[in-house]
């Protein structure tokens, strides 16, 4: 533009569209970064539980402190249904026994 091959109104499109492009390539960057910080903080969360299940002391009973660790929350579906929600990802449903 400054040597006059191109107009000027041209040069400021082009460099509109550009710039778009410039700022959806940082937010898929951005979002590329978070996910696998995510996921690996995930693949962390899945393997602590992998390891508590796995240990020959498991003998399945409950704690405050081991839910606490492992449970994000818990949704009411119905009187006869729960899902845990749990750190690393999974949900599991269950059946209320009465």
């Amino acid at each position: 533009m400054s040597k006059g091959f191109l107009e000027p109104a041209l040069f400021n499109q082009e460099r509109n569209v550009l710039d778009s492009e410039i700022k959806n390539l940082t937010t898929e960057k951005t979002n590329l970064v978070t996910n696998s910080a995510s996921g690996v903080l995930r693949a962390n969360e899945i393997k602590d539980l992998i390891n508590y299940v796995s240990a020959d002391n498991f003998n399945g009973d409950y704690t405050e402190e081991l839910f606490e660790e492992f449970v994000v929350n818990i949704i009411v579906n119905s009187r006869d249904e729960l899902t845990f929600n749990l750190k690393c990802g999974l949900s599991l449903k269950e059946k209320v026994v009465r």
